[in-house]
């Protein structure tokens, strides 16, 4: 941990938990007359830096609002985009992941997604089960009227 990074940071007043709404990518990439999926995947940039500082400064747990049910209404292009983001991420990022302790928790509907995302995720969800470090939450495939949906269907049927 470099000093000047978090020399106006007081480490010890620091939250254990972060909630991280994964937003603007679009306007950042309209404002820079570029394409929607690089404003992604500058996003991505940027959210790989914040997982690492959070694990370096002790952040217990961050949780990333990465894909809403919602955003299947997207373009088609957009989503494809996302959706590759996922895979790209994943295998760019898990081996680092591991070494650095972090636990992944895949939030959502898993079974929603195409397949070769599915598996990505239930893949670092598998590989960091067992670490005990930055507790990092990703909400794909989420959404409050899905919750909702699918909590007064368990009871239903219960």
């Amino acid at each position: 941990m470099t000093a000047p990074l978090y020399a106006e940071i007081d480490l010890n007043r620091l939250p254990r938990h972060v909630a991280i709404i994964m937003d603007g990518n679009g306007r950042w990439a309209k404002q820079h007359k570029v394409k929607v999926a690089l404003g992604h995947r500058t996003g991505t940039e940027t959210l790989r830096e914040i997982i690492r500082s959070s694990s370096d400064i002790g952040i217990e747990a961050l949780s990333l609002y990465a894909f809403s049910t919602e955003n299947w209404a997207r373009p088609a292009a957009e989503v494809e985009a996302l959706m590759q983001l996922i895979l790209d991420f994943f295998a760019s990022e898990i081996d680092e992941l591991v070494r650095n302790n972090v636990r992944i928790t895949i939030l959502g509907d898993k079974a929603g997604l195409p397949a070769p995302q599915r598996e990505a995720l239930e893949d670092a969800e598998r590989r960091t089960c067992g670490l005990s470090g930055l507790r990092l939450n990703i909400a794909v495939n989420y959404g409050g009227r899905a919750e909702l949906v699918r909590a007064a269907r368990q009871l239903a049927a219960e």
